[in-house]
C-alpha cells in the first residue's frame, strides 16, 4: 500500500510539474540610495512649523540597506509569499522653527527613521515569459522624527499598514528578467505608494545581480499630530539566491 501510494506521489508530481515548478525559494540583499524631498510637520497643541526636510532638517542621500525573501509554489489557491526589510534613516542639523509646539535652537540634530518590513501574500496571474501578480501586502512600520538640541523632542511615526500588491515581469531570454512592482494604500490618514522597478540575472549557479530604482511617497493628515508629504527615491543594487 505505501509504495502504490508511493508511485501516485510521483507520478501526479511529475505531471503537476510540467506546467509548473514545485516549489522555488529567493533570497535577496541589497544598498538603496534614497534622496529625501519633501515636508514634514509635527503639530502639538496646533503649534508646529510645517518643514521642509532638505533645508530645514538638512536631510541629505543616504545609502541603506534592504534584504527580502520569495517563496513560490504550485500548490492551487494557495498563496506565494514574500517578506522584505527596508532600512530607511537620514541624519542632520537645523534650526530656528517650532518642531511640535517646542522652539528649536541653533545646533540641533535632527534624524528621521522610517525602517519598514514588508509581508506579502499574492497570487499569479499570468506566467507566459510575462508574468502578472497581485495581492496584499502589511506593512509594518516602525520609524520616528526625532529633534535634538539639548532637549530631546521626538515623534513616532508607526503602525500596520494595509496595501495593495501588483508585479509585472517579463523574461524575454533564459536567467533575464526585467520586473515592476508597487505597493499602494491610499486609506485613513495615511497615503502609501512604494513602486520598483529592476532588471535582474541569475546564473546557472543560483546567483543573480540585480539594479534597479525605487520610489517611495508617503502622506500623513493628523496621524499621531504628523503631518507629512515626502518622497524618498533612488538607485540600488543587490545579490540574490535563487534555488
Amino acid at each position: 500500500m505505501k509504495l502504490k501510494l508511493l508511485l501516485f506521489t510521483l507520478l501526479a508530481a511529475s505531471s503537476f510539474s510540467a506546467h509548473a515548478d514545485l516549489l522555488s525559494f529567493e533570497v535577496g540583499t541589497g544598498k538603496w540610495s534614497h534622496d529625501p524631498s519633501g515636508q514634514f510637520q509635527y503639530v502639538v497643541g496646533a503649534s508646529g512649523d510645517n518643514l521642509n526636510i532638505q533645508s530645514d532638517l538638512g536631510f541629505k542621500e543616504e545609502e541603506d540597506n534592504y534584504t527580502y525573501a520569495v517563496i513560490r509554489h504550485a500548490v492551487p489557491l494557495c498563496p506565494h509569499v514574500k517578506v522584505m526589510t527596508t532600512e530607511l534613516m537620514h541624519k542632520g542639523s537645523g534650526s530656528g522653527f517650532n518642531f511640535g509646539g517646542v522652539p528649536v535652537a541653533a545646533g540641533a540634530s535632527t534624524k528621521m527613521v522610517l525602517d519598514h518590513t514588508d509581508v506579502t501574500a499574492f497570487w499569479n496571474f499570468l506566467d507566459t515569459g510575462l508574468t502578472f501578480d497581485l495581492g496584499l501586502t502589511a506593512r509594518q512600520l516602525d520609524g520616528e522624527v526625532t529633534v535634538d538640541d539639548g532637549t530631546v523632542t521626538t515623534t513616532a511615526v508607526d503602525g500596520t499598514i494595509p496595501m495593495i500588491y501588483a508585479g509585472f515581469a517579463l523574461t524575454p531570454i533564459d536567467n533575464l528578467r526585467f520586473s515592476v512592482e508597487a505597493n499602494y494604500t491610499g486609506s485613513g490618514d495615511t497615503s502609501f505608494t512604494d513602486t520598483i522597478a529592476k532588471v535582474s540575472y541569475h546564473t546557472d549557479f543560483m546567483l543573480g545581480v540585480e539594479a534597479g530604482v525605487r520610489n517611495m511617497s508617503l502622506d500623513l493628515d493628523a496621524q499621531n499630530g504628523n503631518f507629512a508629504n515626502m518622497d524618498f527615491s533612488g538607485s540600488f543594487v543587490g545579490v540574490s539566491l535563487k534555488f
